[in-house]
């Protein structure tokens, strides 16, 4: 107790004897600024989330953001300022906007959809590099005016980013495509880059019935390899869906849905073959929680062996199984 009270001691004297304070409050330097500067004058270390509480307990903080604010635009901006380095890193595309969201989740106990994460960052002119914008001045007059020709545009914008769009940046790369779409030019039914997402099944919202279960299903790679890995497992296949979009379908709802004639057309049936289990495996591990897909890869695998092998394996063929599962194993990084 003691030594934390000399820490905090050291603390106060130093903001006081400085012009850090003031400094940080008109915007001039952040959070990991105060780091370093704090670590050359006193020579102790100090994390930035322990600089940034410092500041907070003592009502330091940037003009703008209130005492005592509660608000989530209020406490994104103060996790953001207080993970500078963690921002730099994912402006230089070095970590993806999933991690970065994983990461604001445990550490604010805040529930956020990957869309509004991303979009609520881009407000702040924070995001990966950004392609070279695709402008419509290259394409000819009345291009955008044929739909497949805004689908394709779409297409390519999301194959060079690697996900897809959001509004802001589908503007930013193809303003004319958008336009069609905003002027009913694509589709007399869809005037909103909301609508042309729902009319092609890229809508990330919830999954609220059979239908749009369905079209997810067909419309989503990742969900394709949740199909192809739990083949025809209905409770499986709910556990990964409730992992891999958890935000948009619950358990109980994808076993709902599943018992529709729309769904049960999308499913494969029979067990999967090792290829299935390995490559589907590999897509969808990054997205694991509490290890439900890392134990359903492992049992999906022991099913194999067993079919495999047949009811009563030699020793030398269990050996040799055993020796290639495991390798299959370590190739996922399980």
């Amino acid at each position: 107790m003691r030594q934390g009270r000399r820490f905090d001691q050291t603390f106060d004297e130093w903001l006081a004897d400085s012009d850090v304070a003031k400094r940080y409050q008109t915007g001039d330097v952040g959070v990991k600024g105060l780091v370093l500067k704090y670590e050359q004058d006193t020579g102790q270390k100090l994390t930035e989330k322990a600089m940034y509480s410092r500041l907070e307990q003592r009502g330091v903080r940037k003009r703008g953001i209130r005492k005592g604010a509660t608000g989530e635009k209020s406490k994104f901006r103060l996790w953001v300022e207080a993970n500078s380095a963690l921002i730099e890193q994912y402006k230089k595309g070095d970590i993806t906007n999933e991690d970065l969201r994983k990461r604001y989740i445990d550490e604010t106990e805040s529930v956020v959809d990957e869309k509004k994460f991303a979009n609520t960052l881009y407000g702040l002119g924070i995001h990966p590099p950004i392609i070279t914008p695709i402008t419509s001045s290259r394409r000819p007059h009345g291009y955008f005016n044929i739909p497949e020709n805004v689908d394709k545009e779409y297409d390519d914008i999301k194959s060079q980013l690697g996900r897809d769009p959001m509004n802001t940046e589908f503007n930013i790369f193809s303003s004319g495509a958008l336009s069609a779409i905003n002027g009913g030019r694509y589709h007399k039914d869809v005037h909103k880059f909301e609508e042309y997402l729902r009319h092609r099944g890229f809508w990330k919202g919830k999954i609220n019935s059979a239908k749009q279960l369905a079209k997810l299903l067909e419309s989503e790679e990742i969900a394709q390899h949740a199909v192809r890995l739990t083949h025809g497992d209905d409770a499986a296949l709910a556990d990964v869906l409730s992992v891999i979009f958890a935000e948009r379908i619950t358990r109980e709802q994808a076993l709902e849905f599943m018992e529709e004639s729309n769904v049960r057309g999308k499913l494969i049936g029979s067990k999967p073959i090792i290829s299935d289990i390995i490559e589907s495996g590999e897509h969808l591990l990054h997205l694991d929680k509490n290890q439900v897909i890392e134990d359903l890869i492992i049992r999906q695998l022991r099913d194999y062996a067993r079919k495999t092998l047949g009811p009563i394996p030699t020793q030398d063929q269990q050996q040799d199984f055993l020796e290639e599962l495991e390798r299959e194993i370590a190739s996922l990084s399980v």
